[in-house]
């Protein structure tokens, strides 16, 4: 859902400044110790447009847009 994120970056858009930020970490980390990342650099997934506890039951697609 929100990617390890707390509700509050995501709703003051802070969100993807802070994957930004934990891509290069993560990029660092890969540079220093490539033997550590046996399946390459690791990429974050990016965040989810929409996150539901209990999904509506109307058309969800209208709020995915």
């Amino acid at each position: 859902g929100i990617n390890l994120l707390t509700p509050a970056d995501v709703h003051y858009e802070r969100a993807e400044q802070i994957l930004q930020q934990r891509q290069e970490v993560l990029l660092t980390a890969y540079e220093k110790y490539p033997e550590r990342f046996v399946k390459g650099p690791s990429v974050l997934k990016p965040l989810s447009r929409a996150v539901w506890i209990n999904a509506p039951e109307q058309d969800i697609e209208l709020f995915m847009e």
